[in-house]
């Protein structure tokens, strides 16, 4: 009889090894963009590619500004 607790145990150690094979990979799928006011944000690669984005290429600051970038 296998039991049914041994993958509870398991898991620990398993989401440890995970976290640090992933550790320093851009894992997420993100990109570093630079907004026009000069600050470094991470889009994910599917935003990255929408016309909306690509359009308007702003950090959330400067989105959420009236006047962006200023």
């Amino acid at each position: 009889m296998t039991d049914p607790y041994a993958a509870a145990r398991e898991y620990q150690h398993h989401a440890d090894r995970h976290h640090t094979a992933l550790a320093g990979r851009n894992h997420a799928g993100m990109v570093a963009i630079r907004c026009q006011c000069g600050t470094t944000f991470d889009v994910g690669y599917e935003r990255l590619r929408t016309p909306a984005f690509t359009q308007r290429p702003y950090c959330h600051p400067c989105t959420t500004k009236e006047t962006p970038c200023e």
